[in-house]
């Protein structure tokens, strides 16, 4: 008797057959992702295995998918993630769903959970927004080890996760030079130079500065590399009060009543200082009061 054999498939008979949303690097990676690409399948599946605090939040009604893949390409063996964007307490949010196929669950995946919802924020980003959306991750693990033997709360991964917790909860150290006063950036020792020059940079005529900062580099407390930095535009400043001999950074004039070479108003079309004419220096020499900062500065001690 003779075997019938199967008609022959075409290409592109196989291509409308299996047809996915995306591109797949492994086979659980393409079955995953034909079940998950249908929104129906979707939205059951979200709606059973997402916490009750945060199914409240989100309007799955609204779920679509999103293109784009998070995953290191040497890790797409191991893992797969699929995007989904959705209204998640009435604003632009999305659910990023991360598979592991590997047999031996990875420990630090908190950490690689929290990587794919950054990437997904600068991806909303890019779009045009400027405020950074709800992105729930979502762990979908059939590994052999069972069940899933490492916390998925990244702040589990710090060995002080308290102190983690103290850190990631509340705004970040601010520095803001701005709102500093003279007299608490002078007691400030080794940063108060960096601080002072910073402040005022904007300042069209820095010769007021000269005293403050002729006294801090007279307490010895700046490195080398510090007094060095004037060599950056934005630090012109510090190295040209330094006051080297008779000559200033031009080498025309010599330096003022302090022994700190004087320093003109940034132009307009300069990246640097240039120095006053002589004759205009004596005048505003005899114009020098002590600022605030200045009367502070016999009350200071090198130590």
């Amino acid at each position: 008797m003779a075997t019938q054999r199967m008609p022959r498939c075409s290409v592109s008979d196989r291509r409308e057959r299996y047809t996915f949303p995306m591109n797949t690097s492994h086979p659980h990676d393409a079955i995953f992702k034909q079940f998950m690409s249908d929104p129906a399948t979707a939205r059951d599946f979200l709606d059973i295995h997402l916490p009750p605090g945060l199914r409240g939040l989100c309007d799955l009604s609204s779920l679509r998918l999103e293109p784009g893949c998070f995953i290191e390409p040497d890790l797409r063996a191991f893992y797969s993630d699929i995007l989904y964007a959705l209204r998640a307490d009435g604003r632009p949010g999305y659910i990023s769903c991360v598979v592991e196929h590997q047999s031996r669950p990875e420990k630090l995946m908190a950490f690689r959970l929290i990587r794919y919802c950054l990437a997904a924020m600068q991806q909303h980003l890019r779009q045009g927004h400027d405020r950074l959306p709800l992105v729930i991750p979502l762990l979908f693990y059939h590994g052999t080890a069972s069940p899933y033997p490492y916390s998925t709360h990244w702040l589990d991964l710090f060995e002080q996760p308290e102190v983690a917790a103290l850190l990631y909860s509340q705004p970040f150290p601010l520095v803001d030079v701005t709102v500093l006063s003279g007299d608490d950036i002078m007691k400030h020792r080794r940063i108060a130079l960096l601080e002072l020059v910073r402040k005022h940079i904007r300042q069209r005529d820095m010769l007021e500065l000269a005293e403050p900062i002729g006294f801090l580099l007279s307490l010895g407390l700046c490195s080398t590399e510090a007094r060095a930095s004037g060599r950056h535009p934005s630090s012109r400043t510090a190295t040209s009060c330094q006051g080297r001999g008779s000559q200033n950074h031009s080498g025309n004039h010599g330096p003022d009543r302090t022994g700190i070479a004087a320093v003109a108003p940034l132009s307009a079309d300069s990246r640097f200082p240039k120095p006053y004419p002589e004759k205009q220096m004596k005048k505003r020499r005899a114009r020098i009061e002590p600022s605030p900062a200045v009367l502070f500065i016999p009350r200071l001690t090198a130590g």
